[in-house]
């Protein structure tokens, strides 16, 4: 994995290997993350249950927000619905 600069402007995904997509391909993304400039953004992806909290939302949620606090190059995390 790359640190800092050579990561802005990257997209991330999280994945939950429990939890697979409705056509069973692979694991579902249900929380996206994206840097640039020092800010990572973290967007909760699951439309068809309006993004509630479920087991697997969170641990990606959890993985997304790990991962931002072990970047050195990451200040400042946000989060969209």
């Amino acid at each position: 994995m790359t640190r800092g600069a050579d990561r802005d402007s990257t997209d991330r995904d999280s994945t939950d290997r429990d939890n697979t997509d409705q056509a069973g391909a692979g694991p579902a993304v249900l929380v996206r993350a994206q840097s640039s400039g020092g800010i990572r953004t973290v967007t909760l992806d699951s439309p068809h249950n309006a993004n509630a909290l479920s087991t697997a939302l969170l641990t990606q949620l959890r993985a997304a927000l790990a991962d931002a606090m072990s970047d050195p190059g990451v200040r400042v995390t946000s989060r969209r619905p």
